[in-house]
């Protein structure tokens, strides 16, 4: 007899035991913010007024822990962003550490608090003259951005298996930024004139982002 409820007890408790751990299996599988590794793009960086295709890495270290990078190629410059059309190519890189509260997040979305760093390095040339002869000569001009934000942010999760994300963000925090040689900004202007924001020392600094991305 106590062979049998000592057996009848194992049973029960390998069992619950088993259960356990495939409900534990089926709630990880509905969660979209497990581990994993996903693969970016910043579509927002298509259409800032100096531009380019961007890539990034973003890695869940834990369910509400998650670090990225990204970067982006500064290829063009929107029309009538400058006066003129001066070359300007650079690059920009962005880390970031996002915080994942499990009580804004469900299967489908995850709401996020995350800290961004920036730096971005352009470079481009500009047409000068020296006086009293108007002499025409080329100066090349190297301007260096850095920033950082706190930001607010949605993820949406797409597909069977919530592998498909769209990210949205929007932060704010000061930026440095320096021209070398420092005489050229000045000269400068954006075609509406109360809106000038491209100067060199310290300002606000506006984040932005809409990204898509994969999940492995």
């Amino acid at each position: 007899m106590k062979k049998t409820v000592l057996l009848a007890i194992s049973i029960l408790f390998i069992s619950g035991a088993a259960f356990a751990q495939e409900e534990k299996e089926a709630a990880e599988k509905k969660l979209p913010n497990r581990k994993g590794l996903i693969l970016n793009t910043t579509l927002s960086s298509l259409t800032e007024p100096e531009g380019g295709p961007s890539v990034g890495l973003e890695y869940r270290l834990s369910e509400s822990v998650a670090i990225g990078v990204d970067a982006t190629a500064i290829l063009y410059t929107l029309p009538e962003t400058y006066e003129g059309e001066n070359g300007r190519r650079g690059f920009r890189i962005r880390p970031e550490i996002k915080l994942f509260p499990s009580w804004w997040s469900n299967q489908h979305r995850s709401f996020y608090l995350s800290l961004m760093g920036t730096y971005r390095q352009t470079s481009y040339e500009d047409i000068h003259y020296r006086m009293p002869d108007a002499v025409e000569y080329l100066v090349k001009y190297k301007k260096r951005v850095y920033a950082g934000s706190a930001n607010l942010g949605l993820q949406r999760y797409f597909g069977a298996e919530g592998r498909f994300i769209m990210d949205m963000y929007v932060g704010v925090g000061l930026r440095h930024r320096r021209t070398t040689p420092n005489d050229s900004y000045y000269s400068e202007s954006w075609e509406t004139p109360f809106f000038r924001i491209d100067e060199d020392g310290f300002n606000p600094q506006f984040a932005f982002g809409f990204k898509l991305g994969y999940r492995f």
